[in-house]
């Protein structure tokens, strides 16, 4: 094979090669473009206080928290036995939320402690603990 003959032989060579790995390619590209999630929301475990007393000397039997958007939109909610003492929230979204929690007497008419803040939820897991005061006390 002369001089001439080799180089365009590797040439078609090369050639045949690329055009065989086209297909892989695009196949791999179109396999890896697929819709991929990323979890950007939060996750918090929330801890209650009464002024430094627990259910019992406080008198609190359930805790109600919402967690909502500024415009009133109620993410999660969840009613706890106080005992616990923690509620867990999944998927919420990153920034600013409203919490309130609400601590209710064995009647649960009306709750006789509370909390409302604004807090800034992370992405990833959040730990709070929110220190309710007494009902009116504002």
């Amino acid at each position: 094979m002369s001089r001439t003959n080799s180089s365009t032989f590797a040439s078609s060579l090369l050639s045949r090669l690329r055009l065989g790995l086209l297909p892989v390619v695009a196949a791999l590209a179109m396999g890896l473009s697929g819709c991929i999630h990323y979890d950007d929301g939060a996750d918090s475990r929330m801890y209650w206080t009464f002024a430094g007393r627990d259910c019992g000397r406080a008198g609190v039997d359930t805790v109600q928290i919402f967690i909502e958007s500024r415009d009133g939109y109620v993410y999660d909610s969840a009613i706890v036995a106080c005992e616990r003492g923690y509620v867990d929230f999944y998927d919420l979204p990153s920034g600013d939320v409203w919490v309130t929690a609400l601590g209710f007497d064995r009647r649960g008419a009306y709750a006789t402690w509370d909390f409302y803040r604004n807090i800034r939820m992370h992405h990833g897991y959040n730990e709070l603990t929110l220190e309710l005061i007494p009902s009116g006390a504002r």
